[in-house]
């Protein structure tokens, strides 16, 4: 399923950072501040607990190579962002009404694929579902990450 992506109207401005030391995120990946340079927020094959601040959104792949220029959009509250609504387990989930409205986390697979994960909740959650093809399968859902994660605070 695809990683996490930005609608096109709701893309914001272009920044760019520098890149931490031993880096490995793809386009698209969430980005966390580690001593003010830009860090994966979640590292491939993990689950994000209980929230670091992100940052923003990755426009292009890591490069290993520490301090180089990195450049990523931020995020904001106002951004709506489009995932897969997927559970850690083996069993692919099927999207119910119930999830409409919800906030849970996002678990990102080895191979750099993150979803919202149904089973992360409480302090792991930080994006709330507004939309989604309910009775799905790995259903597409549409939704914005919490004020209190991200960097902007609100903006």
């Amino acid at each position: 399923m695809a990683i996490l992506t930005i609608r096109p109207a709701d893309h914001g401005p272009l920044l760019s950072g520098i890149e931490a030391a031993g880096q490995s995120w793809d386009a698209g990946m969430l980005l966390t501040f580690s001593s003010g340079k830009l860090a994966a927020l979640i590292a491939k094959g993990a689950s994000s607990n209980a929230p670091a601040t992100i940052v923003g959104i990755a426009n292009a792949p890591s490069t290993g190579v520490t301090d180089t220029i990195a450049p990523y959009t931020p995020i904001t509250s106002t951004m709506l962002f489009e995932a897969t609504l997927e559970n850690s387990d083996a069993d692919p989930y099927t999207m119910l009404q119930a999830d409409i409205g919800a906030e849970y986390g996002i678990t990102v697979t080895a191979a750099g694929i993150a979803y919202v994960d149904k089973y992360k909740t409480a302090g792991d959650a930080c994006f709330h579902i507004v939309e989604g093809e309910v009775g799905t399968v790995q259903a597409r859902v549409r939704g914005y990450f919490s004020a209190d994660t991200l960097l902007t605070k609100g903006s």
